[in-house]
Parts: structure tokens; C-alpha cells; sequence
């Protein structure tokens, strides 16, 4: 989920205008502030969990990494007031980005608040250092001094790293018109720090800029360890009054070549000539494509006969890529798989394509709104899916039904989409697991917000309830 929050004082039309063109349509992501978790078919062994939060507050998390050490870096954004173990972070700003770092045994080593910005995304170098990348509301501090929101209507992008201790290296942000976002980052074998993110209206970074106007924009920008940029690719649609979103990307530490999904709309250029959408009206397909280290294309396809969008991609240590996103209708991911057809509103599916691009398998799953939340990969390649379900699917282990509400799910299959494990957690209300990150060890970490209670098998993690910002943080350490 990457939910947009209008900052207070600054609601001009043409940020406005500039928000509804590059947040996704209705149904396209994930709102953590929705509803109420108990569980079901116990699948991974309880290593410790926790739950976060402080009387009128809210906390939206949003990615989950882990580093060499096996700590276990969260991030994400909130309001008021929260606490992850340590001192009490605060702010009055309408809202304040957060990073806390735990130990690999849940041990509390350092938090941080950021004011006026929302964090989308987070990743650890090899020195394990901590990147982010998301939007600033407004001028702030990461800990180095000011940095500017050089957007003059609305919101820039940022990107900020940090050692191992939470201690500011750098932070630059980009934006010079209306709205600029990172969606998700990642790092490559030589630490160089990837983004992939939307804009509306002009956008600069290092010597690379482009300007749109109707429409979002889609970026991919490389920069070197210390920050400095070292190129930026623009994707904008054919139609000014169409969208490019960018909402994932991954990178093989092999050869440093990328790969990036997401969702758009008319004709794109993502580099190796035009490339239009299968949908028509106001549907949008889901796009695959990778770029070696240069940024230069390599391949790209689109998917899709209804609404259809990439959401995360991951790539194995065979080159293969594998993308998870959600579907209305049906679509169809090559010569070398069935044509998928929704199972009722909203299907998620997962997709593997070789390092060539052809398919080589994809599977879907929920009859009403099941939503992808996480991807990750573990030390065999096995495919792990996070999110939440409305309504009972099976995920190849045999059916689950939600208690009441959404229930949250985690799902496993072996690089053949065989599957392997599954498990569903969830009382009344809402529940959903917004990011999962594998350690070296082959344990499950796994981030999310519910109300009720949680228990991923160490016993109750109660929600404070106290007011109407019911949805608490919890965080899990699960082994195989």
C-alpha cells in the first residue's frame, strides 16, 4: 500500500489534481486504515511478536527489510505519537515517516522519526546501512541538516541512508512541480541505490529531467553509495489524461540488471521502442521490464484483458523474475501458460518469466478481494506471498475462510509453483500483512496492522482499541 495523506494547509487544486493522477485507482492498493487478527493453520514455528502503537495515533506500516545480522529494519509512517520500545517518537506535524531496528531475537536497538514525510520503502546495503526513499510534504530533517521540499505546489521525492546505528549519511530530495514519489527501492551488488516512483508535472534528478502534464509519470533512477545520481529513466502514456505507475522493483546481484512492474495505460516507450496496453477505457495492464546496470531496456511486455496491475517483482538466483499484482477479468502471460480468469471481484496472481521475459508459470487465487501485499524469496527460491482475504481461498493447501472481515494470509510454493506451506491469521474486523522479508537463517519476517487480537503463536498481541485509529502495528519472527 502506498496511501496518500493530503497535508494540512496545502490543498491546492493542482496538488490535488497531481495526487489523483498518480495514487492508483480504487481497488489498486492497500489501506491500512480500514478495519480489524487470530489465527489458523499455524504453518511457521513462533521464534517472538510484538505489537506498536500509543493511545490516539495511527501507524501505517509499510516495508520490512533485514539486514546481514539478521536485524530486522521496519518503516513506515504515522501520526501523534508512537513507541517501538525505545523512547516515544512524536511529532506535530500532520505526519512523520518512522525507521526502527530490532535484533534478530526482537530486541529493541534504535528508532527514528522523520517530520512531514511519508516512507514507502526501505533496504539494507552490505555494510548494512539503511536506504529509504518515499515523499516530503515539507523542508525537514533526516539528521544532516535541512533538506529542502523542492516542490513548490506539493510533495518531492526523497531518498535518505543511514548506518547501522540509525546515524545520517545523506538525504537529497527531487521533485520540481507538483508531486514526486519513491515507491520501492533496492540496492545492487555494489551498493549502489535503485527507486522506482511516480510524478506528476516536472521532475529532475542529476542531469536527467521531463516534464508531463494530465497524467502520472513513471521513474527508475540509479544513484552511486554516496547518493549521487547516476540516471533517471521517464515513462509517461501516449494519452496526457493516462497514467505510468511505477510500484516495484528488484534488482540481480549477478550483473546489476533491474527489474521493475507496475501498471499503465495507451502507449509507453520504457525504453526499447512503443509499447501499448491489450485494455481499453479506463482499464489499466500490468507491465514487466528489465534494464541492465546502464539503465538500458532489455525487454518489456504488458498483461491484461481487464484491469491489471504489478505490484512487486523479485528475481531469483537464476535470473528468473517473478511478479505478484491483482486482476479483474482475465489475463494472459504467454504462450507457455493458461489464460487466468478472475474468481470473483479481484483475483491476485503470481507470474514467473525466465531472464528473457518468456512465462513459465503464473497461478491466481481468492474469489472476492484477495490483496497481495509481499513478495520475497527465501534461500531456495521458494515464492512467499503476504497480504489479506475477504473471502475463502486456497492458496493450494486446502481452503481458508476468513472469521470476520479480512483475514491475513502468508503462502509459500517452490520455484515449479508447486505449493509448500500457507497460513491465515484473523479474528472480526481487519487484518493484513503489509511486507514480508526473508534473513539468511530461512526465517519469516513478516509486517502488518490489524484490530482485535493476533496471535502468530506466541500467545495474544492485543490491540489498545481506544479510540477510533483502531489498527495497531505488529511485527512477527517466524522460523520454517
Amino acid at each position: 500500500m502506498h496511501k496518500i495523506k493530503l497535508p494540512v494547509g496545502t490543498l491546492l487544486l493542482s496538488l490535488l489534481s497531481a495526487i489523483t493522477a498518480c495514487d492508483a485507482p480504487s481497488g489498486g492498493d492497500f489501506d491500512a486504515s480500514l478495519e480489524p487478527v487470530a489465527s489458523s493453520a499455524q504453518a511457521l514455528s513462533h521464534n517472538w511478536s510484538a505489537s506498536f502503537r500509543e493511545p490516539f495515533s495511527y501507524q501505517e506500516p509499510q516495508q520490512v527489510a533485514v539486514d546481514g545480522s539478521g536485524n530486522v529494519i521496519i518503516a513506515g509512517y504515522y501520526g501523534v505519537s508512537v513507541n517501538f520500545g525505545g523512547s516515544t517518537l512524536t511529532t506535530s506535524a500532520f505526519t512523520a515517516g518512522f525507521v526502527a531496528a530490532f535484533s534478530s531475537a526482537g530486541i529493541h536497538l534504535w528508532s527514528k522519526s522523520i517530520d512531514s514525510l511519508d516512507i514507502f520503502g526501505v533496504a539494507v546495503d552490505s555494510s548494512d546501512n539503511v536506504i529509504i526513499t518515499g515523499l516530503m510534504y515539507d523542508d525537514t530533517d533526516f539528521g544532516g541538516g535541512t533538506v529542502t521540499n523542492s516542490s513548490s505546489l506539493g510533495s518531492s521525492m526523497f531518498v535518505a541512508k543511514f548506518d547501522s546505528s540509525g546515524t545520517h549519511l545523506w538525504s537529497s530530495s527531487f521533485g520540481d512541480g507538483a508531486y514526486a514519489a519513491g515507491q520501492e527501492i533496492a540496492v545492487d551488488s555494489s551498493d549502489n541505490v535503485l527507486v522506482i516512483g511516480r510524478y506528476y508535472d516536472d521532475l529532475t534528478i542529476g542531469s536527467d529531467s521531463n516534464s508531463i502534464s494530465g497524467g502520472c509519470g513513471g521513474v527508475l533512477a540509479k544513484f552511486n553509495s554516496s547518493g549521487v545520481p547516476l540516471f533517471a529513466r521517464f515513462f509517461e502514456s501516449s494519452n496526457p489524461s493516462n497514467g505510468v505507475y511505477g510500484n516495484g522493483i528488484a534488482v540481480d546481484p549477478s550483473d546489476d540488471s533491474i527489474a521493475i512492474t507496475g501498471a499503465f495505460k495507451s502507449t509507453v516507450d520504457f525504453g526499447g521502442g512503443p509499447l501499448t496496453s491489450n485494455t481499453s477505457g479506463a482499464q489499466y495492464d500490468a507491465l514487466v521490464a528489465k534494464y541492465d546496470s546502464s539503465g538500458n531496456e532489455l525487454w518489456s511486455s504488458s498483461f491484461g484483458a481487464g484491469e491489471t496491475w504489478g505490484n512487486h517483482v523479485a528475481i531469483d538466483s537464476s535470473g528468473d523474475i517473478i511478479v505478484s499484482g491483482y486482476f479483474k477479468g482475465s489475463v494472459d502471460f504467454g504462450s507457455n501458460t493458461s489464460t487466468l480468469t478472475n474468481l470473483g471481484t479481484i483475483s491476485t496472481y503470481v507470474a514467473k518469466f525466465d531472464d528473457g521475459g518468456t512465462d513459465l508459470w503464473s497461478m491466481h487465487f481468492g474469489n472476492a478481494k484477495t490483496w497481495y501485499h509481499g513478495l520475497a524469496l527465501n534461500s531456495a527460491d521458494d515464492v512467499l506471498l503476504t497480504g489479506s482475504f475477504s473471502n475463502s481461498v486456497n492458496f493450494g493447501g486446502g481452503m481458508f475462510t476468513p472469521t470476520g472481515g479480512d483475514d491475513a494470509f502468508f503462502a509459500q510454493w517452490d520455484t515449479t509453483g508447486g505449493y509448500v506451506d500457507s497460513a491465515s491469521y484473523g479474528t472480526w474486523g481487519w487484518q493484513g500483512v503489509t511486507a514480508v522479508a526473508v534473513d539468511s537463517s530461512d526465517n519469516t519476517v513478516l509486517l502488518g496492522a490489524f484490530d482485535g487480537s493476533v496471535d502468530f503463536g506466541g500467545g495474544w498481541l492485543p490491540n489498545q482499541g481506544d479510540d477510533t485509529f483502531a489498527l495497531d502495528t505488529f511485527l512477527a519472527h517466524l522460523s520454517p
